[in-house]
């Protein structure tokens, strides 16, 4: 929580999804416990101790300002999260755990030779402009505004070979870079920006990863071998295309979430891919129509595990 802003309600699904990447279910079981059975452990003592809030029936939690400065010292002392409004950071080559709250500027400007060998965990918030805003943009400011955008990448993460939690939210960030599937122990994959258009097909390679996050962002496709990842577990985005050979995937059967998935009119009840979803937990789906829903709901029968579905 001193990674997250003060005062603001968190999102209870998300917090679970990035406590799983970091590992806190496997430190703190202590018996013959579930994940979430010890995760919703973990946030009922930290609820008791007055140290979170509840907010809107229990769905959402939220960290007091007072609260957020105990935590971020308690980080600091402890070596296990740095908060920094930029990326101007001193010790760089010991740093696990970095923060960046920037309201003042979406790009990321990196020195070349700064890297974070040790690096764990990357989260920022970066404020973002609204679309109405940028809809009146001159051509000029466009024009300007595409130049920092090719500056702004996370080459610089390159160096950071054990890397597991990487979640952007507003970042000015066009792409990510070809040498993200380097990082092979990334867990959770979240960069919600509106000025992503597409990832490299070297995500495929990200065999650990639980959870990709990708909404508010222009992400219509990714690269098919990406859904052969065994260990996938939450697909959240705003308007993506499963692959046309996504119900022969034994993979897909893994998932929990998919949130903002396109409904193709080619889908059947032969190979629709939903119905060998076993886990799946959460689905929203987009582009629906009077044909393909009746594919969708043929294939949910069977679904008793089903807790949020979403059209």
């Amino acid at each position: 929580f001193a990674a997250m802003p003060p005062n603001v309600p968190l999102d209870l699904k998300r917090l679970e999804r990035l406590w799983s990447a970091e590992g806190f279910p496997e430190s703190e079981s202590g018996g013959d416990f579930s994940e979430d059975e010890v995760l919703a452990r973990c946030l009922r003592v930290l609820v008791l101790r007055g140290l979170l809030q509840s907010v809107e029936d229990g769905s959402k939690i939220c960290i007091h300002q007072s609260v957020h400065r105990f935590a971020k010292e308690t980080a600091h002392d402890t070596g296990f999260m740095e908060s920094h409004s930029k990326f101007e950071i001193r010790g760089a080559s010991t740093v696990r755990g970095l923060s960046i709250h920037n309201y003042a500027d979406r790009g990321i400007h990196i020195d070349k030779d700064n890297c974070f060998p040790k690096l764990r965990s990357l989260l920022g918030d970066f404020a973002e402009r609204c679309a109405d805003e940028a809809a009146h943009q001159s051509r000029s400011q466009l024009v300007s505004s595409t130049k920092a955008l090719k500056k702004s990448r996370v080459d610089f993460l390159r160096h950071s070979k054990f890397l597991r939690v990487l979640d952007l939210h507003g970042v000015k960030l066009g792409t990510l870079p070809d040498s993200i599937g380097d990082m092979i122990h990334i867990r959770y994959l979240g960069v919600r920006s509106c000025c992503l258009k597409d990832l490299p097909p070297t995500v495929a390679k990200l065999l650990n990863l639980e959870t990709l996050d990708v909404t508010g962002n222009q992400v219509q496709n990714i690269v098919d071998e990406f859904w052969k990842i065994k260990k996938l577990k939450h697909v959240i985005a705003e308007k993506l295309s499963l692959p046309a050979s996504a119900a022969s995937m034994d993979l897909v059967s893994q998932l929990e979430t998919l949130q903002g998935v396109i409904l193709p009119s080619l889908w059947t009840q032969e190979n629709c891919p939903i119905k060998n979803m076993e886990k799946l937990l959460s689905l929203a789906v987009v582009g629906a129509t009077a044909g393909n829903l009746l594919v969708l709901f043929k294939a949910l029968e069977e679904k008793r595990a089903l807790h949020e579905l979403k059209v």
